[in-house]
């Protein structure tokens, strides 16, 4: 009860009461503000969902998308909240890059021992996303479908991407947002086929909503940021 006083609504609905039990006890070990990852594997379905639990900073979300993009994990969806306290709830849907569950055991504490040193600051992340930059990224066949909306919330714009899926789509949009300023104060993530369809609900730097005059450059910035012509 205490755990889900401190979220929104929304949070319950997303997610199985075992995830949510597990969830409560990363947040027990993250209280102490060393980040908190764990993995359910979901071999029947195809993927492995995975667990943090760490205070909540701006560009939480990047560092989490660059790491797994750069240890060839494909973020199939995501769901990211944070409690009142201040503390990031995240869940990831992740998978191989063609697809399958990840459950052997070494490559699991791998990817939690990275993204936990990441968080900490005990790996340098920028030496871990140098892997993303130094791989040849396919080009993509369709222009993304990107709008920005303020009648959506009530305190947020709302961000809603459409976009070709590859590996480490998440990444690119999230650093974009970061290096703009930009708040991610909720997200989620979906993927379709070979189609992403992700949602932000983002604030600006005074926490405010993004006013109109400047959803142009927004959007020009993330059209760059995947790789597209601008407007």
């Amino acid at each position: 009860d205490e755990h889900l006083a401190l979220l929104p609504p929304r949070y319950a609905l997303g997610a199985s009461p075992e995830l949510i039990a597990r969830q409560i006890l990363l947040a027990r070990r993250a209280v102490q503000g060393s980040p908190a990852v764990a993995f359910v594997p979901v071999p029947e379905q195809g993927y492995t969902v995975l667990l943090l639990c760490c205070p909540d900073t701006r560009g939480l979300f990047a560092r989490m998308a660059g790491t797994l993009a750069a240890l060839e994990v494909n973020i199939l969806g995501a769901r990211l909240d944070t409690r009142a306290d201040g503390m990031a709830v995240d869940m990831f849907w992740i998978s191989t890059t063609r697809g399958d569950v990840i459950d052997d055991p070494a490559r699991l504490r791998r990817i939690g021992n990275t993204l936990e040193g990441v968080l900490q600051g005990t790996i340098s992340f920028a030496d871990v996303v140098a892997r993303i930059n130094a791989r040849p990224l396919a080009p993509a066949t369709k222009g993304p479908k990107l709008s920005l909306n303020n009648e959506i919330s009530d305190h947020c714009t709302v961000l809603e991407i459409l976009a070709e899926d590859r590996l480490g789509l998440a990444y690119s949009m999230a650093s974009c947002l970061t290096q703009m300023g930009l708040n991610i104060v909720f997200a989620k993530l979906a993927t379709e086929k070979t189609m992403a369809f992700d949602v932000f609900y983002l604030t600006d730097e005074a926490g405010g909503k993004l006013p109109s005059e400047r959803w142009g450059t927004v959007l020009a910035a993330l059209e760059g940021a995947l790789h597209l012509p601008p407007r």
